[in-house]
């Protein structure tokens, strides 16, 4: 919910020349591209695993979760690497 609270923040007052650059962004895109994936997984998992013989679908509902969760963590280092290379201004002016 804050995830989609900060993009409409950010769609509202643009402050960034470069949203691909901004930490915040990469942050919160990971947050939703994982909950957003593993909240159907999590729905969905009981229906499926009725539906096929049981242990190979089960590793295939995790195999998708462990992605989403490497893509989640690939969001938050590019996020950590954004941060690295554009540091606060408020430290340069000091």
């Amino acid at each position: 919910l804050l995830a989609l609270l900060y993009f409409f923040y950010l769609l509202r007052d643009l402050h960034e020349s470069n949203i691909l650059k901004s930490n915040f962004f990469w942050f919160t895109i990971g947050v939703m591209i994982f909950y957003t994936g593993d909240i159907f997984i999590f729905l969905y998992s009981n229906s499926l695993l009725v539906l096929g013989p049981g242990w190979v679908e089960a590793l295939n509902i995790m195999a998708i979760s462990s992605s989403l969760l490497i893509i989640m963590y690939v969001c938050f280092s590019i996020s950590l690497l954004c941060k690295a290379k554009n540091p606060l201004t408020s430290s340069r002016a000091s």
